[in-house]
């Protein structure tokens, strides 16, 4: 399939790639990549997680890739890892030719991420970077019932386009190749974490990472009548809400789904395709109300120490309690529909911890080839009564790792740091709350 790599890498740079490169600092900026082998390639089942970074060399910003791709099968530790020598196929406009002329998947994260220089020197590590920066926002829409009707669907994401067309000049539209449409909102502005809500003192009285902030302006743009205002009904057979991450991966239009061997493409508003125009993001972008309209979505303090809902753990709650390799065992189970039985034990012992509630829970395991309500609550049940009622702790990452041993599980980096608990405010005299955003890095 011919692509225009001058396009993809446009994509991949984003409307703020030039700003954010401009900073500086200790880090590389740049976007997570992934590409996926089709099914009858050689490499069929394995796939290749890098990282584009962003180049300012000669007055432009360009992508780069690291020397050597590798290509590893998820799920299946004892497999046989491939390298691909990105020299090999002419620098990176080459490497994505290929993937193209293959018919390889090429998806790329919703936020700008960034890659210690330190950890470039081990290149087999290098292939995810953490969130740098809130850039784009992606609602899926897919039929829950399943099948191969598009018609349900597609009559939805009509309805969704007309009411988008109030907010944004265009909103900027992907089918996915198989049974999915994306719609991509930019936000105004790079938002980089953590953000923090000070009292009228100055003082920190509550920090929220980049996780929390995207989940609330997913919910805004998903849910508030001001922007798409979608109902429960549509919301429960449509949406999967859980997957409201911003490392999340959006296909690149151009290239080949991996399953159903057809393209994905961008989509004009009468949903009919278009030649692919990154460019086109620009008619996306949300109003600038959406950054402070998001602080009705999110979990605010309260002054006199109420209970918050979800469990604090460390300071943080909800997803941003959630340790890395949780999000990877919880990412590994919505793509493959697969996973291990303690990494299903360790996921759901972490999701207790953290306050959610069995019915979010459910969500998570839904993903699950295997899925079945009963069995699922049995074990949330026990879980609970076993290492939490009882004083016990979740799962850990070494425990999943051995007790796996390479089976239906992703790899996992089992490093992972909490953040301390932000200090709380005095009570006296009582705070008036100013909310700010600051940059730490």
């Amino acid at each position: 399939m011919a692509v225009d790599v001058g396009r993809v890498k446009r994509f991949i740079v984003g409307l703020y790639g030039e700003e954010l490169l401009s900073e500086g600092g200790g880090f590389y900026v740049g976007r997570d990549l992934r590409a996926v082998a089709p099914r009858g390639d050689k490499l069929a089942g394995y796939h290749s997680r890098f990282i584009g970074l962003l180049d300012g060399g000669l007055g432009v910003v360009n992508v780069k890739f690291l020397s050597m791709l590798f290509f590893t099968k998820p799920g299946d530790a004892r497999a046989r890892p491939f390298a691909l020598d990105v020299g090999k196929y002419g620098s990176v406009d080459g490497v994505i030719q290929w993937f193209a002329d293959k018919g390889y998947a090429l998806q790329v994260s919703l936020s700008y991420t960034r890659i210690g220089r330190d950890k470039l020197n081990k290149p087999t590590k290098a292939f995810s970077g953490e969130t740098h920066a809130l850039y784009l926002a992606m609602i899926e829409f897919e039929d829950k019932r399943g099948g191969n009707n598009l018609e349900p669907v597609k009559k939805v994401v009509n309805e969704v386009v007309d009411r988008a067309a109030t907010f944004v000049e265009e909103p900027f539209i992907i089918f996915s190749g198989n049974k999915s449409y994306y719609l991509v909102f930019a936000l105004p502005t790079p938002v980089k974490g953590p953000v923090v809500v000070r009292d009228r003192f100055g003082r920190v009285v509550r920090e929220y990472g980049l996780n929390e902030v995207y989940r609330a302006i997913f919910d805004l743009v998903l849910r508030d009548k001001s922007y798409l205002g979608l109902g429960g009904d549509v919301i429960e057979r449509f949406v999967d809400t859980q997957v409201a991450e911003p490392k999340r991966l959006l296909r690149i239009p151009g290239f080949t789904h991996e399953v159903s061997g057809k393209p994905t493409m961008q989509l004009g508003v009468e949903l009919t395709p278009i030649d692919f125009d990154p460019d086109a993001l620009a008619k996306s972008v949300l109003p600038n109300s959406v950054l402070t309209d998001y602080w009705a979505y999110i979990e605010l303090p309260r002054e006199e120490g109420g209970r918050t809902g979800k469990k604090v753990v460390g300071g943080v709650s909800g997803w941003d309690c959630l340790p890395s390799w949780v999000k990877a065992l919880i990412d590994y189970l919505r793509e493959y529909g697969k996973l291990c039985h303690y990494g299903r034990l360790a996921v759901a012992g972490w999701m207790i911890r953290c306050g959610f509630t069995d019915e979010e829970i459910h969500e998570v395991f839904k993903h699950a080839d295997d899925y079945n309500p009963r069995t699922t609550q049995y074990h949330i049940n026990d879980t609970r009564e076993k290492y939490l009622e009882k004083g016990g702790k979740p799962m850990k990452c070494a425990t999943v790792i051995e007790k796996c041993n390479g089976y239906k599980v992703p790899d996992l980096d089992c490093k992972f740091t909490r953040k301390p608990a932000a200090p709380s405010a005095d009570p006296k005299p009582k705070a008036k709350l100013e909310v700010k955003s600051e940059v730490k890095v």
